[in-house]
């Protein structure tokens, strides 16, 4: 991670950012059940977004990847689509790290704010 005048810079990747959310914040303020969850959704997010730079990450990146869980096949147990409430569960923790990052003063805004999610999968 970048640093400057002892802060970490934008110029980080979402996935060092997000493990040292987990570190710094979630592991302090997080029911374990919450912990836990989250740390599951990584998989996915890591594989579309963890390589891009937190001041680089846009609307367009992370509603591919809530796309990409809309499709059959996604869902390992079931081979269909994910369901709209898991693909918000998704959605709701990347943008809850983008905030943590924006409260950080690393970032101004938050790309999740305009991504859209698909209906189609059971609510």
């Amino acid at each position: 991670m970048d640093r400057k005048r002892g802060q970490i810079t934008s110029a980080v990747k979402f996935e060092a950012f997000n493990e040292k959310w987990f570190e710094d914040y979630a592991k302090l303020n997080l029911k374990s059940t919450i912990y836990t969850r989250q740390r599951q959704l990584t998989k996915r997010v890591y594989v579309a977004i963890g390589h891009i730079r937190l001041d680089r990450l846009t609307t367009r990146e992370i509603q591919k990847l809530i796309n990409s869980l809309a499709k059959d096949g996604v869902n390992e147990n079931t081979g269909k689509a994910l369901s709209r409430k898991t693909m918000v569960h998704y959605l709701s923790f990347i943008s809850t790290v983008i905030d943590y990052a924006i409260k950080m003063d690393m970032l101004t805004d938050n790309p999740c704010r305009s991504v859209t999610i698909p209906k189609g999968g059971k609510k």
